[in-house]
């Protein structure tokens, strides 16, 4: 168990009686009760990483999902999945974090007459990670090529920066065809479950070999990590895993 994991759980309970009418600060077993959550989720932070925590995606199997048409900015559900992954990178995976992520949250700047996809300042809930993506003209995973699809197929009423990021993708048509609409998205959000599990869904339809892998959304954060620790730099206007 994580200690989040068990401080929700904690929290779920705790807001079931409150509405149940017991009072939290006037009811000692409860107080004990969180006491004790406390004391463990402080022992297992000591503890470190634990082996139920997500399984590292390599450089090589991020690109696979690009070379394979899983991620990209062709169609909707890769347009998503791409999303996915620059969150990850700019150090925001967290499915709570991913629901809450807001248009303004990402915008386009121009540094020495380059292009960049980088956290708007304003911008809650991203840790440490490459503060910028630099643009790549050509690629397929180019994230300026990506974040200006973003903002051209959205439908009308979310285009302002405090709609939702993460849009439910039109999946009832041939995707091919999907170069011919402006409209890629339905007018409501992404699922909060379906999001939580996007890179493992992702990974499955590239048919990566993840089988017995805990596959979660910050398997890409722990990848981004990785390329900032080799580039030494948490400005890497190319990390190797976008090339």
């Amino acid at each position: 168990c994580q200690p989040q994991t068990l401080l929700y759980f904690y929290s779920s309970i705790k807001q079931y009686l409150f509405s149940k009418g017991y009072r939290f600060t006037t009811t000692p077993p409860l107080l004990r009760v969180f006491n004790v959550v406390k004391c463990i989720c402080q022992d297992l932070k000591q503890q470190g990483n634990l082996p139920s925590s997500s399984a590292l995606l390599s450089t090589q199997e991020i690109e696979n999902l690009y070379d394979r048409g899983v991620a990209g900015y062709h169609n909707p559900v890769a347009l998503n999945n791409a999303l996915v992954l620059i969150c990850a990178f700019l150090g925001c995976t967290a499915s709570k974090g991913l629901y809450r992520r807001r248009l303004g949250d990402l915008r386009i700047e121009t540094v020495e007459g380059k292009r960049y996809l980088s956290i708007a300042t304003s911008s809650k809930d991203f840790s440490v990670g490459i503060l910028r993506l630099a643009e790549l003209e050509g690629s397929r995973s180019c994230p300026v090529k990506t974040w200006e699809t973003v903002l051209k197929h959205r439908p009308a009423g979310f285009e302002n920066d405090n709609s939702p990021l993460f849009l439910r993708p039109i999946t009832n048509q041939p995707f091919s065809c999907f170069f011919l609409r402006e409209q890629w998205f339905f007018s409501t959000p992404m699922g909060f479950t379906k999001l939580g599990k996007i890179l493992k869904t992702a990974c499955d339809m590239a048919d990566l070999k993840v089988k017995g892998r805990k596959i979660t959304n910050c398997s890409a954060r722990k990848t981004a990590a990785v390329a900032l620790q080799r580039n030494k730099t948490q400005e890497e206007s190319k990390p190797k895993l976008l090339l």
